[in-house]
């Protein structure tokens, strides 16, 4: 029996960050893929990780595409006087793009989401066949040092990545103000996130801007809202075409995350349904 080609597909590491000494399942194409799961998508997951993982993390629905190594990639934040600061204590190997099944590329929807330089994008970005392709290159603008800290560098693949994608995803907190200009310029659609402060999209290389106010929450850790925003976005943008409205569902699904820790935060359908009166018309066809 020929095997479904998923209607979202999240090709990223899965990863673990360690919380108090305790591992928690983190990277973003498991939030991703748990918000697409959860509003009733075939989910689908391509990742590197060690041999230990324990894929039983993920809801039993999404099917996962392990390639397994020595190393799963594993996080740790630490507080400084600078702030939080992020550091690495083991990174998965590379995915071998050549390994995936070719249906798996053909999804509905794909997300491009690395945490660190988990894949060669122009390598999987010549064997995709998705009809929408969304990138959030935030593991792309990240580099480790020697002591293991995490800091950010310039998008080392812009040009040969923007122009294949049909949207870009990036927070403000990653990307350089010099790659932010190129972004816009260079992106058929552009998603900036700013947090609490809501989001920016900039259309036909900049030339049209739409604003996106955040939905108000009391944070507890912020930890995978962008990443849920940018699956919801994606989603919704498939299905109407418009990011403006796509833009609004996806602040919607994102304000549950900031509420919790973990994916258990990720909100279900019926949470993403209860949109405010104000704005239920909007969903009358979801």
């Amino acid at each position: 029996m020929a095997t479904r080609r998923p209607d979202f597909l999240a090709i990223g590491n899965l990863c673990f960050d360690l919380v108090d000494g305790e591992r928690i399942l983190g990277g973003s194409s498991a939030y991703s893929a748990i918000l697409a799961h959860n509003l009733g998508y075939r989910t689908a997951i391509v990742t590197s990780v060690g041999e230990d993982f324990p894929l039983a993390l993920l809801p039993p629905g999404i099917e996962i595409h392990p390639q397994q190594g020595e190393e799963t990639t594993t996080f740790v934040n630490r507080e400084t006087a600078f702030g939080r600061v992020q550091f690495v204590h083991s990174v998965a190997a590379p995915l071998d793009i050549a390994a995936i099944p070719p249906e798996r590329l053909s999804a509905q929807i794909a997300y491009l989401c690395p945490i660190l330089d988990d894949f060669d994008p122009d390598g999987l970005l010549a064997r995709l066949d998705a009809e929408l392709i969304g990138v959030a290159p935030q593991g792309w603008m990240r580099t480790v040092g020697d002591d293991g800290r995490v800091r950010k560098r310039r998008f080392f693949a812009l040009e040969q990545v923007v122009p294949r994608a049909d949207v870009v995803l990036v927070s403000d907190e990653d990307v350089t103000e010099a790659d932010l200009d190129r972004l816009i310029s260079r992106a058929r659609l552009l998603v900036v996130t700013h947090g609490r402060d809501g989001a920016e999209i900039f259309l036909d290389g900049g030339t049209e801007l739409v604003t996106v106010s955040a939905f108000v929450r009391e944070e507890v850790d912020p930890t995978g809202a962008g990443d849920v925003f940018g699956a919801a976005f994606l989603i919704r943008y498939h299905e109407t075409r418009d990011p403006e409205e796509a833009g609004r569902f996806a602040a919607w699904a994102a304000s549950f995350v900031v509420q919790g820790e973990g994916t258990e935060a990720i909100p279900t359908r019926d949470d993403v349904l209860s949109l405010p009166a104000e704005e239920e018309e909007e969903l009358a066809a979801f």
